[in-house]
């Protein structure tokens, strides 16, 4: 459980960096931005294999998809901690997978029952 631990630190620490300065939400944005860089580079170079690339798999155009889509995802979760808090994020997480379980439904087939598709 310990990335439910730090998973509930960083929202935290995020929700309160954001609240606590006042620099424009863009500025933060890229700070926070800045730091998720830091620390996955840093975790790229302690877990990596000897024949490992930074950008293995990236060749597939879902990939980057799925990339500007998260980071999308991570702007609207900025706004929310703006101007909502982190309970206000963590009960839209829940709501938003039920969501996604419906639209691959109705676009892709998939089924609906959502211990199938986790």
């Amino acid at each position: 459980c310990f990335a439910c631990i730090m998973g509930s630190i960083n929202s935290v620490f995020n929700a309160h960096f954001v609240k606590q300065e006042k620099a424009n939400i863009h500025v933060q944005n890229i700070i926070l931005y800045v730091f998720g860089i830091i620390f996955n580079f840093a975790m790229y170079f302690i877990l990596r294999t000897p024949n490992s690339s930074i950008f293995h798999g990236f060749r597939n155009v879902g990939v980057i998809l799925l990339l500007l889509l998260n980071s999308c995802v991570g702007i609207a979760i900025t706004l929310l901690y703006k101007y909502g808090n982190v309970l206000l994020k963590t009960m839209t997480t829940p709501v938003a997978s039920g969501v996604l379980v419906f639209v691959s439904y109705l676009f892709f087939g998939l089924s609906l029952d959502i211990v199938k598709t986790v």
